[in-house]
């Protein structure tokens, strides 16, 4: 999946430069075509690859999340889910959008916010404009689906909705989110509202003591995987603490001061001043040198816990893990989830579902997390 062309490897250089998130984005066009093969190299190693899941969480035991009928309708009584979820059909190498698909459908705010939306009916205008097109009214389709289905079901209204026209071309499932809540605020702004976060960048030189203000609206936070020997292990809960601690920039990186008219060294401190219900982490394993790209499959203990104390301490709690299996040319995505209805953890690998047991929280292939906040409570 990650694109390059060095081949997958462990140990990096041990001083590789720090601009990957700009270069991710100019080379996440270049995926790998190699999904059939992974598929069959998964197909062989699950059993080994189910040993890495997450441990399930002390969640609460919330209502269901929304009525299990074509339309929603007002006192309409929910119901609880009887048997296992059900999959998605794989069109070629979607394993990432399936992946990331299964994790908004098991968050609780968004699934209720997208099956209370009253699509088509109460739009006809969206509906006559867009028609098959409407990526809202596909999902809240697919949505439904997934509630009543007795099969895996197909993706193929969402693919065309994407403009996805090769679905034989992996892509990458933090592009892919990203992708879905942009096109999804287009019609429902409000849909993105359960990951958006506010960010304050403050820097201050350090000679006249004036201070700069940045801020950023943000669906996720990114933080680096460190490189090293595969045995190291840095925490997800270390890595975030990282991202908002305190710099200093100093020689090249001099920052240019305004009111001194010239560069000078300065403090960077990344805030947090707004926190979403669902936060968004993506791990970066890669790493740019000399002009290719290098994964990095170092070790990383998945917190099923974080506690951001900005601007206060807030708990959050891990519901879902997407891991990518393979290289940099290509692999497969799956994803392990906790259902919030029957408390328990399962594994999505496209089509086929299956329950998992608590198991070690260090793991080499986590990519994408989801974690709920805490104070939110029992979803109704």
């Amino acid at each position: 999946m990650w694109p390059g062309h060095l081949g997958e490897t462990a140990t990096p250089p041990e001083h590789p430069p720090d601009s990957n998130a700009q270069r991710l984005l100019v080379f996440l066009e270049a995926q790998g075509k190699e999904h059939a093969r992974h598929q069959e190299a998964w197909g062989a190693g699950q059993e080994e690859a189910s040993r890495d899941p997450p441990r399930p969480l002390e969640a609460p035991n919330p209502a269901p999340l929304a009525p299990s009928v074509r339309t929603p309708a007002a006192g309409h009584t929910p119901r609880l889910r009887e048997r296992a979820p059900i999959g998605l059909v794989n069109q070629g190498a979607t394993c990432y959008l399936n992946s990331i698909l299964q994790c908004l459908f098991f968050t609780p705010e968004f699934r209720k916010a997208v099956l209370e939306l009253e699509l088509p009916a109460a739009q006809p205008a969206l509906c006559r404009d867009h028609g098959e097109s409407s990526l809202v009214t596909q999902l809240q389709r697919l949505f439904l689906d997934l509630q009543d289905a007795q099969a895996p079901v197909t993706t193929r209204a969402i693919t065309r909705c994407l403009g996805l026209r090769n679905v034989y071309e992996q892509q990458d499932v933090l592009e892919c989110f990203q992708t879905l809540l942009t096109r999804m605020a287009v019609e429902k702004v409000e849909l993105r509202q359960a990951f958006q976060m506010l960010t304050e960048r403050v820097i201050q030189c350090q000679v006249c003591k004036d201070e700069t203000r940045l801020e950023e609206a943000r669906l996720f936070l990114m933080v680096t995987v460190l490189p090293g020997p595969e045995e190291s292990v840095c925490s997800v809960a270390e890595a975030v603490q990282a991202l908002f601690r305190k710099e200093q920039v100093t020689g090249d990186n001099q920052y240019f001061c305004e009111m001194c008219d010239r560069k000078e060294d300065a403090s960077s401190e990344l805030c947090l001043r707004a926190l979403p219900s669902v936060l968004v982490i993506f791990l970066e394993r890669f790493t740019f040198y000399r002009g290719a790209f290098w994964k990095l499959k170092n070790k990383v203990t998945v917190s099923e816990k974080l506690i951001l104390p900005f601007p206060e301490k807030n708990c959050y709690n891990l519901f879902a893990v997407c891991h990518h299996f393979g290289d940099l040319t290509g692999g497969h995505y799956v994803a392990d989830i906790m259902s919030f209805e029957k408390r328990c953890w399962y594994r999505f690998s496209d089509d086929h579902v299956e329950e998992i047991q608590p198991g070690p929280s260090e793991s080499s292939t986590a990519y994408l997390l989801m974690y709920r906040r805490e104070s939110l409570g029992p979803t109704t």
